[in-house]
């Protein structure tokens, strides 16, 4: 009877939130880096970003788990260059059958000087077995400032809104908020740190490394401080598709991996 007394007291709050992360196999490789990463995968990160994208692009990646299959994450990008901006659509999918989490985006930016802003609308849903599937709109912006020719400056804030996902228990979809600094001394290098924080957690600094090679190889690094997880990464241009591919050693996960492939449709 006392055990069990006991066992009654010792009671923990368990908190299950998104698990929606930054996407593509370039920034997994530079540590998670992605606030001054211009590129199509800009829909998923810093949408502000995305007016780095020079030419109609679509990608789609993967990132598998091999101790956890249950958190294999999957997505598809799409961004199209227009006069006034560059618009982006997204899709991610998180999860197995038992629990899963899909996200829809909708995501547009334009250049304003040295700056450039972009928003973004998010409908998540999220579906547990025999449980209600549940669903909510979120809103997301961001920015880059090229300060310099060699020196960036970008933020982004993700679900702004903070929308109710659960009205039983008004448990609702966090917000996160990423800046970070890139430092390009010349066009074939780019180094950038940054950090990331969420509600009632402790912030996360991430930082990372990329270096071209005769104009068509990538090599790639990063590490991240909290929780401690070394990256690295390879990337490799043929035409018009680029082929990325990361690796991650988590002291949570073990060994993970990402490979991602992105076309570029040059107009006339």
């Amino acid at each position: 009877m006392l055990i069990c007394c006991l066992l009654c007291l010792l009671t923990a709050e368990v908190v299950a939130q998104s698990a929606i992360v930054q996407t593509g196999a370039r920034a997994m490789g530079m540590g998670r880096i992605s606030a001054c990463l211009s590129d199509v995968w800009a829909i998923s990160n810093n949408v502000g970003a995305l007016v780095g994208t020079e030419y109609p692009s679509a990608g789609a990646t993967y990132h598998a788990l091999p101790s956890f299959p249950a958190f294999n994450t999957m997505a598809a990008a799409f961004a199209l260059p227009w006069k006034t901006g560059v618009a982006g659509i997204g899709v991610f999918r998180f999860g197995d059958d038992l629990y899963n989490e899909s996200v829809a985006s909708l995501g547009y930016a334009n250049r304003f000087g040295i700056a450039s802003l972009g928003i973004k609308g998010n409908v998540i849903q999220c579906r547990a077995a025999d449980l209600e599937t549940r669903s909510a709109v979120t809103v997301s912006f961001g920015g880059l400032a090229t300060l310099t020719p060699g020196l960036l400056f970008g933020a982004y804030i993700v679900n702004v809104n903070q929308p109710v996902i659960n009205p039983i228990t008004e448990e609702r979809i966090i917000t996160r908020l990423v800046a970070g600094i890139g430092i390009r001394p010349s066009p074939v290098f780019l180094a950038s740190a940054e950090i990331e924080k969420e509600v009632q957690e402790r912030p996360i600094l991430r930082a990372g490394a990329e270096y071209e090679v005769f104009h068509r190889m990538v090599f790639r690094t990063g590490f991240n401080f909290y929780p401690q997880s070394g990256y690295a990464g390879i990337g490799g241009k043929f035409g018009r598709l680029s082929l990325d591919y990361a690796i991650q050693l988590s002291e949570v996960f073990g060994l993970n991996h990402q490979a991602t492939a992105t076309c570029h449709f040059k107009r006339k």
